[in-house]
């Protein structure tokens, strides 16, 4: 029985989950207000919001080097949460605008490779049952949820900073990191590939990924710009995001049932495709029910594609690149593709509208798809 398999094991899986995600609940959402409160504007402004994705794309496939070839995945993930919290603790006091940004920038890369890294230590720990990984990424989508949510009522009751929560939430990773027993170590078959590189079938799932994520951001960043073009009110996005990101849940918390059933290549591309039909279903919503539908959409288009995607890179990593492939995945997806969603969304608002956002997310989203139906294999 592998330490997966115990409760305590699982118990601290299910809080790296929680407190990661909450991190970035309590964080990515206030953070820019944060910024603006504190005069950081133009150039620098721009750099420290880049700095996460930024991070992720650089800092995370390093980690991910070093988790695999010298068996240190706890030691890197230690070592990250222990860094943001340095990060998080300086955005916390009334320092200077340069030691602010540095506190942030030390948060981002402290913050960047943990996400992988729990999944890979998810992955080891559930060797024999891979498709029991997205019942405990559920955790990490309710994390996410309750923190966002509950933070923001907090700062609007209290006036107090959002960062507190950030502070409680990683020191959850750091406690659970610290108490986490060992996986099991590759098999010595396994372990022959250590310096190997990734195999260069990944590149279409990765860059079909990114593609797909950075639509998802875009409009989801934008959404409540688009709300307000159509005449609804603010909470409606609110409302929107959580009831999509409850069916996610409830998707990744039905993986072990649905994943060996339809495959992850099956499920990976047909998601791509179904990312399409919300994006051209969001350019005719006009009512918060029909919002709102739609974007219950979001559990399957992410809550079934990052599964699948999880469980196609592991495959093809296999146990002694596991770090580096899930470090990969969170570069081209969050890293990467949230870069260009992000960028090329408010571009695109600038110049036109919210319906033309829409409008070419569904061609990204056809050609993420083509991509995926074409050049990913099992």
């Amino acid at each position: 029985m592998n330490a997966a398999a115990s409760a305590p094991g699982r118990g601290m899986l299910r809080g790296l989950f929680v407190g990661s995600f909450a991190v970035l609940g309590s964080t990515v959402p206030f953070l820019a207000t944060f910024l603006r409160e504190r005069g950081v504007n133009g150039g620098t402004f721009v750099f420290v919001m880049a700095a996460l994705p930024l991070g992720r794309m650089l800092v995370g496939p390093w980690a991910g080097t070093l988790a695999d070839t010298r068996g240190l995945t706890r030691t890197a993930l230690r070592f990250g949460a222990g860094l943001a919290l340095v990060g998080a603790t300086g955005m916390l006091l009334e320092l200077s605008t340069g030691t602010l940004v540095a506190s942030v920038l030390v948060f981002s890369v402290g913050v960047a490779p943990v996400g992988p890294l729990v999944d890979s230590l998810a992955l080891s720990f559930l060797r024999d049952q891979p498709a029991q990984y997205g019942s405990l990424r559920g955790w990490g989508s309710g994390g996410y949820l309750l923190a966002s949510f509950g933070v923001g009522w907090w700062v609007d009751l209290s006036d107090g900073s959002p960062f507190w929560a950030s502070l409680v939430a990683l020191c959850l990773v750091f406690a659970c990191a610290m108490g986490l027993p060992a996986p099991e170590r590759p098999d010595a078959q396994d372990r022959s590939e250590d310096g190997a590189s990734l195999d260069p079938l990944l590149i279409p799932l990765l860059l079909a990924g990114g593609l797909h994520f950075g639509v998802h951001v875009a409009c989801s960043a934008l959404l409540d710009v688009h709300l307000q073009s159509i005449g609804l009110p603010s909470r409606w996005t609110g409302t929107a995001i959580a009831c999509g990101v409850l069916v996610e849940i409830g998707v990744m918390s039905r993986a072990a049932w649905w994943l060996p059933r339809l495959g992850a290549r099956r499920v990976f591309v047909a998601v791509l495709f179904l990312a399409a039909v919300r994006w051209w279903a969001m350019t005719g919503v006009a009512s918060p029910l029909e919002v709102v539908a739609v974007q219950s959409m979001h559990g399957v288009t992410f809550g079934a594609f990052w599964v699948a995607a999880v469980a196609l890179v592991d495959r093809r990593s296999g146990p002694a690149r596991r770090a580096r492939g899930q470090a990969a995945l969170s570069g081209a997806v969050a890293g990467g593709g949230a870069l260009f969603g992000l960028a090329g969304g408010a571009a695109l608002v600038e110049a036109t509208n919210t319906l033309m956002l829409f409008q070419v997310g569904i061609g990204v989203a056809l050609l993420a798809g083509c991509v995926a139906l074409f050049g990913v294999r099992e």
